[in-house]
């Protein structure tokens, strides 16, 4: 199936143009994004639309739309080396509203054509998914004592070295012809690009290979580019993407097995030869998960480099050790939601609105604690604690309360905040409902497995079996922990009574409130769970 032709509606323009984010700042031609949404019904404004499919028809665009201020981000590191910063293209905003148009479209026509390994920038897809996939198989080998071996793979500077002529060849292999390629191959040639900081700009340069970071269609454009990465793997040897963030995997049983992964990884080094991209060697790390006091250690080499053997790894912001604990990712992110408290308190001690230093907290320090907290949730009631001692302080901030005035738990209540635990259980049961409702593509009972009835026939047929495990790190994973918060939410309402998630959320907030207000024992060691499932609460 070929797509050659896009036409946009007025209504698609006038829908893009509202939905327009006014903080976003403008591109080089200085237009701003409040000024095209206020005039969004003007007349006038409208003949944008006869433009675009001008464009489109075409396959030409306007040289001033090809266009883009650089702004380098700093990533990491020191901050003189050019290649620890990130380019982000600010474009024209008119041609980024074409360019979702164009983005509706092409991504309508892909979608199905993607694999079903790649979870970055897809819809009902996330870095939850991404990580919850490929975790549960490494946390099932690890409960039998296999060892696995994964290694992360780094683009050199994906975005930015990605050859037009093999991406075009590649659009035109997902069924992209006629005026829509040619639009495509003038979208990417005669680009132009300056380098604006504090004001000051660079003089205009040709860009001849790179994806426009900033723009809504480079992410997918680079998506289709690798789309068939994963075809270099053989034999047992897993793949998942999240965009340009690659890793392999496999059970390590014998050295036959290293060997499979090895040949993978050559196969990969020369699907980037023919397609003109290439690893950066030195920032390829390969990490052994295991139980095993004497696992196999093998040499893994990519371009005649060995790989670096790390014992932990940063994967899509959550740390992944060797034993697939979580105390390193939590010890870091309590720090760092630390240092933030801190700040606050440093920089805001005259600010006395509660509502505004309570959304200073949520956006900045409990956003640190909250994220992916499907993936690393803490089993241990000393990890629990340190979470939850950083809320702790961030209340007596928020209400202005010294050590002992008020109780946590009027304070949570005050401020209508639910403890840490209770948040990630939220996140937990939400995450479950969506993915089960088919708001998420995930499909939860690859993972987990209904109570058969048999011969019980006033068992809810809402619940799910409970897992056996033989250790607590497999049992303290998303999919086997879920099981028992599941099916305790279940006695109080069937899921079928929600009609959206909103809802269903909204029923387990309000639960867990009146636990809070009526239940929560803070005389107890530990932080509170709906089902209790600690040593504190038999």
């Amino acid at each position: 199936m070929e797509i050659s032709q896009i036409q946009v509606s007025v209504d698609d323009v006038i829908n893009h143009l509202i939905g327009l984010d006014t903080s976003k700042a403008c591109g080089p031609d200085g237009i701003p994004a409040r000024l095209l949404k206020e005039c969004s019904q003007h007349d006038k404004l409208l003949r944008v639309c006869g433009i675009f499919n001008q464009s489109l028809s075409s396959g030409q665009i306007f040289t001033e739309w090809k266009s883009a201020d650089i702004t380098p981000i700093h990533k990491k590191d020191s901050k003189e080396p050019a290649e620890n910063y990130r380019p982000i293209s600010l474009l024209p905003i008119v041609s980024k509203v074409l360019g979702r148009c164009v983005f509706n479209c092409l991504y309508d026509h892909v979608n199905n054509l993607i694999t079903p390994l790649q979870h970055g920038f897809l819809r009902n897809l996330s870095c939850v998914t991404h990580l919850l996939s490929v975790l549960h198989t490494i946390g099932r080998n690890l409960d039998k004592n296999i060892q696995t071996d994964v290694i992360y793979l780094d683009f050199a500077k994906a975005f930015d070295t990605v050859d037009h002529n093999v991406l075009l060849s590649k659009l035109k292999a997902h069924g992209v012809s006629g005026q829509l390629l040619t639009r495509f191959a003038n979208y990417l040639s005669g680009r132009l690009q300056r380098v604006v900081i504090d004001g000051a700009t660079s003089q205009w340069a040709p860009v001849t290979s790179r994806i426009p970071q900033g723009s809504l269609l480079g992410p997918l454009l680079f998506i289709i580019f690798i789309n068939d990465l994963p075809d270099a793997a053989i034999g047992d040897v897993f793949t998942s993407l999240y965009a340009d963030d690659t890793k392999i995997y496999r059970n390590i049983n014998t050295i036959d097995d290293c060997m499979s992964m090895l040949k993978t990884l050559t196969n990969m080094h020369t699907w980037n030869r023919h397609n003109n991209i290439r690893f950066n060697a030195f920032k390829c790390k390969a990490l052994t998960i295991t139980r095993k006091k004497s696992p196999l250690d093998f040499i893994y080499k990519l371009d005649n480099l060995e790989l670096e053997r790390v014992s932990t790894e940063k994967d899509v912001g959550v740390n992944i050790t060797n034993s697939l604990t979580w105390n390193t990712h939590i010890h870091a992110i309590t720090a760092k939601a630390n240092k933030l408290l801190g700040l606050l308190k440093r920089t805001c001690p005259l600010l006395n609105d509660v509502s505004a230093r309570r959304s200073l907290y949520l956006a900045l320090v409990k956003s640190q604690l909250s994220y992916a907290t499907q993936v690393w949730s803490p089993d241990k009631i000393a990890l629990k604690t340190q979470i939850e001692r950083v809320q702790r302080r961030a209340t007596r901030w928020i209400l202005k309360q010294r050590v002992g005035v008020m109780s946590y738990r009027d304070r949570l209540l005050t401020l209508k905040l639910l403890p840490l635990t209770f948040d990630r259980e939220l996140k937990d049961l939400v995450f479950f409902y969506k993915c089960r409702n088919g708001f998420t593509d995930l499909n939860v009972y690859d993972f987990v497995s209904p109570v058969s009835h048999g011969r019980t026939r006033l068992s809810n047929s809402y619940n799910l079996k409970t897992p056996v495990c033989k250790t607590s790190t497999f049992q303290a994973s998303y999919f086997n922990r879920i099981v028992k918060l599941w099916n305790y939410i279940c006695k109080f309402s069937p899921p079928t009574s929600f009609s959206t998630t909103a809802s269903f959320r909204n029923f387990v907030t309000e639960h867990m409130f009146h636990l809070l207000h009526n239940h929560f024992d803070i005389s107890y060691p530990c932080t509170w769970s709906i089902v209790r499932s600690c040593p504190c609460h038999p």
